[in-house]
């Protein structure tokens, strides 16, 4: 009896010396996976650390940096009343008419009176502007995320955003058309001022900023004809945004906080997370990688990664990626989307430059000469050119959009899902 209770006992401190050596092994092989992963890190010259991810955001001599004055615009901005706020888009409760038709008297008085009250900051936006150059004063190293270090400016900009769109809206009403201009020029300096900020919260108000002004550029081109200079001017502020780079710093800036909170130094993180930082690394490498493409391509393989990876299995092993994944898959569609206003937008500086010279707009895109357009923009959600329907009194260029059907031009009839609903368009009437 005592040599089977030796036995059984000899056998289960085998199998336990065996248990802890392949424990021990599996902990070596994922050390040395995630020390791999770091290395190509490394060797990428991508930050890794919060102090290095600080870095990485280039600093600005005072002289060129616009962040100062940007902060002073936001400082003295003042928000609507309550009575001005019922009559106010953008800022307030309310409703633009459609962009062809003029607007109501009494939110054109509302607009006068709040832009008056904002003339100051809407001077130092436009001083802003002019300058090529933004750094804001944000230590990454100080912040537990990326969000308590953006939220404040992040959500000020967006403020100045609509303020600069409503004097544009404005000025196109009042005829001023050269001023218009430069005011939506100047609104989309305001998103080119967040371009290197290394976070995603901060990309997705730059794409925010983008997206107001597009659609200011929209309802100014319906309001007043602009002169071929002033067009000139937009659509090359037009031509300068670039999305892939700024998808690469985002993605580059959330791995390095997830890295920072997983305590990853030297290679090393926790025994419980070391399974999960090299399944994330390698997603995250995936995405990174998907930067580089042209953004329907790039679209397409992270949502073909993130088929794969939610069925891989244990969950228990993969829980940081698949917890993180969807909201980066949702922030390229959001890329997606803002880049393919962005594209109808200069498609149509480039139609009206057309409509100044020859009396009239072309009867397609690929039709305009290379003076006014180099090739027809594709779309960022189906590779396809920008499609183009003349009508009655104007035209529209659009986007498929997230569902990749083609709508005719008709744009979403469902607000709270844009991305799947209907076409991204941008209409002119004349």
């Amino acid at each position: 009896m005592k040599k089977a209770i030796w036995g059984v006992a000899l056998a289960l401190l085998a199998l336990g010396v065996c248990a802890f050596a392949w424990v021990q092994w599996l902990l070596l092989q994922q050390n040395r996976a995630l020390e791999q992963s770091l290395a190509h890190i490394r060797e990428a010259g991508e930050p890794m650390t919060l102090a290095e991810l600080n870095t990485w955001y280039p600093s600005v001599p005072d002289i060129d940096n616009a962040a100062p004055a940007y902060l002073r615009a936001f400082e003295v901005m003042s928000n609507p009343s309550d009575e001005q706020a019922k009559q106010l888009p953008l800022v307030g409760n309310g409703e633009m008419p459609p962009a062809h038709e003029p607007l109501p008297d009494a939110m054109r008085q509302a607009l006068d009176v709040f832009l008056s009250q904002n003339e100051e900051a809407i001077l130092l936006l436009h001083d802003a502007g002019a300058m090529e150059a933004c750094r804001y004063p944000i230590d990454y190293t100080t912040a537990p995320d990326a969000a308590s270090a953006s939220l404040d400016y992040l959500s000020s900009a967006s403020c100045a955003a609509r303020l600069l769109a409503l004097d544009a809206i404005s000025q196109a009403h009042q005829g001023h058309a050269a001023i218009a201009a430069s005011g939506l020029c100047d609104l989309f300096a305001l998103g080119h001022s967040l371009e290197m900020e290394p976070s995603l919260l901060a990309q997705l108000n730059r794409l925010n900023i983008y997206r107001i002004g597009c659609q200011a550029a929209e309802r100014v081109l319906n309001a007043v004809p602009l002169e071929e200079a002033d067009l000139a001017r937009l659509e090359k502020t037009l031509g300068l945004i670039v999305f892939q780079d700024g998808l690469y710093r985002a993605y580059v800036g959330e791995r390095c906080f997830i890295m920072s909170h997983a305590s990853v130094t030297n290679g090393r993180a926790p025994l419980f997370a070391q399974a999960n930082l090299v399944e994330f690394q390698t997603g995250m490498s995936a995405l990174i990688d998907a930067t580089e493409l042209p953004i329907y391509e790039g679209l397409e393989q992270v949502r073909r990664e993130w088929d794969e990876v939610r069925t891989r299995k244990p969950r228990f092993l993969h829980y940081l990626l698949t917890s993180t994944f969807p909201s980066f898959i949702r922030s390229y569609s959001d890329f997606a989307y803002v880049a393919a206003l962005v594209d109808c937008a200069q498609a149509a500086t480039a139609v009206e430059r057309y409509r100044i010279a020859f009396g009239t707009v072309p009867l397609a895109l690929d039709a305009l000469p290379p003076e006014y357009q180099e090739a027809v923009s594709a779309d960022p959600f189906d590779g396809a050119p920008l499609r183009y329907r003349r009508h009655q009194g104007g035209y529209s260029i659009y986007s498929v959009g997230g569902n990749g059907i083609d709508d005719a031009g008709t744009p979403p009839q469902d607000a709270e899902n844009i991305l799947q609903s209907g076409d991204i368009t941008f209409t002119v009437n004349h």
